[in-house]
């Protein structure tokens, strides 16, 4: 099993991209309506009031914060939203910090591209193409061609050179959907943490969150809301490695993470961006143990 707490991504080290800033209309001095969306400061904002002359983010009863601008939707964590562009999004980072990992999650693409520049060299240092078509139970002409195809929508590059000097090294994205709209709910960037091994009876599950009530008449009254996901992890570990297990989750709670139950296996529905819900370790045995962590996703 793999955690990686993401690094925190500003603006500023977002040096390009191929997604235009003007999400919305800006945001200038003036009066506006109930319903009423502006950019301002890197987000957008829903008017709440008639009448509205303040500024966005000066007062929480007139203005509404939708979210980041679609530029950076992929860095805010919160994986509620996709960035879209069509065809194809780019986008070249520094993350300042030394990583040696870059995920992505809420993939709606068919390849992702993955390069490494650094100062004084001009081709790059580290370059990966992934395929995000899943071509399990295609082993015959009927099975490859007739059926629809399926795409995964998380993938992690687990293997990215962690260089001297992380203030200048540059990562350049590419996420082609080659007709269709590329889009995008989350980039991670962040240190894997190889936790143990992830052992059967692990159990991913979907939450449902709608509403099914009845009205005073009897009725029956649904009211749809989207779904998450979760995962309740079974890892087999090493027992004089369970205090620092204990000790680091204690730190990390409260913390979006991205959970996968290891490399190349997102198949299997372990790949998960959320939080740590609860975290037991039964000892089995002197020589091995597990840990049971139950993790809640986010709206994807």
């Amino acid at each position: 099993m793999i955690i990686i707490p993401p690094t925190t991504i500003e603006s500023s080290a977002v040096t390009a991209s191929n997604i235009a800033v003007d999400d919305a209309t800006a945001w200038t001095a003036g009066t506006y309506a109930t319903d009423d969306i502006r950019m301002h400061e890197e987000s957008v904002w829903a008017s709440l009031v008639d009448s509205n002359t303040a500024e966005p983010g000066t007062d929480d009863t007139k203005w509404f914060r939708r979210g980041p601008i679609n530029k950076l939707r992929p860095f805010d964590q919160g994986n509620d939203t996709q960035a879209t562009n069509a065809a194809e999004i780019t986008y070249s980072v520094v993350p300042g910090v030394r990583i040696d990992s870059v995920s992505f999650v809420a993939l709606d693409a068919i390849s992702v591209t993955v390069e490494i520049f650094v100062d004084g060299v001009e081709e790059a240092v580290f370059s990966e193409t992934k395929s995000a078509l899943r071509s399990e139970n295609r082993a015959t002409f009927y099975t490859w061609l007739l059926p629809d195809f399926r795409y995964s929508r998380s993938m992690s590059f687990l293997n990215i050179p962690a260089y001297a000097d992380p203030t200048t090294a540059r990562i350049d994205i590419t996420i082609d959907n080659g007709g269709g709209d590329a889009k995008v709910g989350e980039i991670l960037f962040g240190r894997v943490w190889n936790v143990g091994t992830t052992v059967f009876e692990t159990a991913p599950r979907l939450r449902n969150v709608s509403i099914d009530e009845r009205d005073k008449f009897g009725n029956a009254v649904l009211v749809r809301r989207r779904a998450t996901r979760a995962v309740s992890y079974r890892v087999s570990v090493d027992p004089q490695t369970v205090d620092y297990i204990l000790d680091r989750m204690e730190g990390l709670t409260a913390t979006k993470l991205l959970f996968l139950g290891g490399d190349g296996v997102d198949q299997y529905g372990t790949t998960l961006f959320g939080t740590c819900k609860d975290l037991t370790t039964p000892i089995g045995s002197p020589n091995a143990t597990e840990i049971n962590i139950q993790v809640e996703g986010f709206i994807a």
